[in-house]
């Protein structure tokens, strides 16, 4: 039905067209049903500004013709709904194609890629999703494209390359994962925004960009950028060192670099008692300073880039951080990802009857514990611990040869070491 309804109503327009006095301008019927479609499928009874299809089209709001053919189409800001027809690739004569600001959906229709004669499309703040079609490189007038603020997804496609007269390139605000290398082709692009992706990098053809002046690439997750001279740069939101902001902040004119993510990566790991483990926060820079942290609170006198355990205990159970301060990037602050640090203790039972480790015995009955340090040949000092299973101490003192006894409370697993000189013995026991 609606096939008659487009036909018919071309019919009409052919009709008043040759009927038409001769000043007024003709428009190609191709032209005119693809328009028709347009309409159609864009909900053109519900637009800011209906057409008027009583009227000649150059009446229209937002047609621009010349020679009888539709050069323009500017449709922003109209409260269009719907889908980009297919039929768009009929405007076969159109240089510039604005739909901005509009609540258009669906894809981007492969037959964009035949109106060889555009140089500006702009289709931006719409909700258009799917990958960018390929074909989007058959068009080789194109100096302007604007896709942000929509919901494109997966790579740009390769064929961006091949838009030699490209001068911008704003593709913001969608969950592009991928810019190709091919990107370096575009030698006269001089604004390129690809910040509020999905990128985890890009490709050093970047560099090729020779004329690039306005860079933004802010929020992705992003650990390199190129290092050139241009007049505004944005790189917040990734997760850049110093080694590449120290460079640019010299040379950018506008250049906004704060905040930026986390460094290097998370751990989560469990170590064994009285082993050595070693944490690395050394990142790119010049003039870099550190200051490690443990739950929170620093460690005023762990200063290096590397953090060494030594001997590990059950104290050194917690989350480790670092914080990273650079004397030319004086107003950002980098933090390392977390590292967890989980002690365990060697032993397999639980022991609940007396053991003899080292001349040291542990005897565990009910709430109470016995521990006999037998005399030595020479006086020395024991320091005693109990751990719960949260790491946390909860009894400490210095001991000497003899029988002790402590007392604990409540029912659960519990260890207890002894240390003397640089032997620690360890012992897992069990109240019940």
């Amino acid at each position: 039905m609606k096939k008659i309804l487009l036909i018919f109503f071309a019919a009409c327009l052919l009709q008043s067209t040759l009927f038409a006095p001769k000043a007024k301008a003709q428009v190609n019927v191709q032209d005119s049903l693809a328009l028709m479609k347009f309409y159609y499928s864009t909900n053109g009874q519900n637009w800011t500004t209906p057409w008027d299809t009583t009227q000649a089209i150059s009446n229209w709001t937002g047609v621009v013709i010349d020679s009888n053919r539709i050069v323009q189409l500017n449709l922003w800001n109209k409260n269009l709904f719907g889908i980009i027809p297919p039929e768009i690739g009929n405007l076969s004569e159109l240089t510039h194609l604005n739909l901005n600001n509009n609540f258009l959906t669906g894809s981007l229709p492969t037959n964009i890629g035949s109106l060889h004669k555009l140089t500006g499309l702009d289709i931006s703040k719409n909700q258009i999703s799917g990958t960018l079609p390929d074909e989007i490189g058959n068009l080789d007038s194109l100096g302007s494209l604007r896709i942000y603020d929509n919901q494109f997804s997966g790579s740009i496609p390769n064929a961006i390359g091949n838009l030699y007269h490209l001068t911008d390139f704003e593709a913001y605000h969608n969950q592009f994962t991928n810019l190709p290398s091919l990107i370096g082709n575009l030698q006269n692009i001089s604004l390129l925004t690809i910040g509020d992706n999905l990128l985890d990098s890009l490709p050093t053809e970047i560099n090729n960009l020779i004329l690039l002046d306005i860079f933004d690439c802010r929020n992705n997750n992003l650990s390199w950028v190129p290092v050139k001279a241009m007049y505004a740069c944005n790189i917040s939101g990734n997760r850049l060192t110093f080694e590449n902001i120290e460079p640019l902040k010299s040379i950018c004119i506008y250049f906004d670099y704060i905040p930026q993510d986390s460094v290097l990566y998370e751990i989560d790991t469990t170590i064994n008692l009285g082993l050595n483990f070693s944490i690395s926060s050394l990142i790119g820079g010049s003039t870099n300073h550190y200051l490690w942290y443990k739950n929170g609170i620093p460690l005023s006198n762990e200063t290096l880039p590397e953090l060494d355990l030594q001997n590990i205990s059950f104290m050194d159970s917690g989350t480790y951080t670092c914080r990273i301060s650079n004397d030319i990037v004086t107003d950002l602050t980098l933090w390392r990802h977390l590292i967890k640090v989980h002690v365990k203790d060697t032993l397999q039972n639980v022991i609940q009857n007396p053991l003899i480790l080292n001349e040291i015995q542990i005897l565990v009955k009910r709430k109470n514990i016995t521990i006999e340090i037998p005399l030595a040949s020479e006086t020395r000092g024991y320091s005693l611990s109990v751990f719960n299973t949260f790491g946390i101490e909860i009894i400490k003192k210095n001991i000497t040869c003899g029988t002790h006894e402590i007392n604990i409370e409540s029912q659960g697993i519990y260890f207890i070491q002894v240390k003397c000189d640089k032997e620690i013995i360890t012992e897992k026991i069990l109240i019940n």
